[in-house]
């Protein structure tokens, strides 16, 4: 049995997929989208809204200005709701966790560990799923 907590067993295989590869923009975001799909009841309306726009641009039915649009919409929300940036609830987290997705659409992710593993938390906060993340880490990366 394992002494370490959940999210640093996601965090070794989060290491240890850097080890072995460079993941593509395309899988952080298809990694992202299944994650979110877990906790997808708990999204607020303008979070599902940004999801539902994620799994558009994902299927090339949409284009950047549409994610931009949603980014901005859900960071608009955030911003009114949590001045300053705070994550102290769990529907800050979820709404944060859609932007992590579609940011990571617009731009290049700066550090897949770190990127990956502030998203997974941010889930986590939602509604923690470590088994099924750890599922979904190896079956896109692995």
């Amino acid at each position: 049995m394992s002494s370490l907590q959940p999210s640093q067993e996601l965090d070794l295989i989060l290491n240890a997929i850097e080890e072995r590869m460079e993941p593509t923009r395309e899988q952080i975001a298809q990694f992202k989208l299944d994650v979110l799909s877990l906790v997808e009841p708990k999204l607020p309306s303008v979070a599902r809204e940004g999801l539902v726009e994620g799994r558009r641009f994902a299927a090339g039915e949409v284009t950047q200005s549409v994610i931009s649009d949603a980014l901005a919409q859900c960071w608009a929300y955030a911003d009114e709701r949590w001045p300053g940036g705070a994550l102290s609830t769990i529907e800050a987290c979820a709404v944060r966790s859609v932007i992590s997705l579609l940011h990571g659409f617009i731009s290049e992710e700066v550090d897949f560990v770190d990127s990956i593993s502030f998203f997974l938390g941010l889930i986590n906060r939602v509604e923690p799923h470590f088994s099924e993340e750890a599922r979904l880490l190896e079956q896109h990366f692995g």
